[in-house]
């Protein structure tokens, strides 16, 4: 899942459930309104969660490629 949350990197992650207003945004991945957050009918805190973890996870791979790189130099 850590490489499948890598790839994403740049975007908005959602639960595109239509009836979970909690975790998902409380609409299918179809809706045309998807791409409108201020229009979602829920909270989306699953897309959240998983958008801070893949960011601590790319924070974390930056912070080791300067390091390995200032060690080579």
């Amino acid at each position: 899942m850590k490489h499948e949350l890598l790839l994403t990197a740049g975007t908005t992650l959602v639960h595109a459930d239509p009836h979970d207003i909690l975790l998902g945004i409380g609409m299918y991945m179809d809706n045309k309104d998807v791409c409108h957050q201020e229009k979602w009918n829920g909270e989306n805190i699953l897309g959240q969660v998983l958008t801070e973890i893949r960011d601590e996870f790319l924070s974390k791979i930056l912070v080791i490629s300067v390091i390995n790189y200032c060690h080579n130099y």
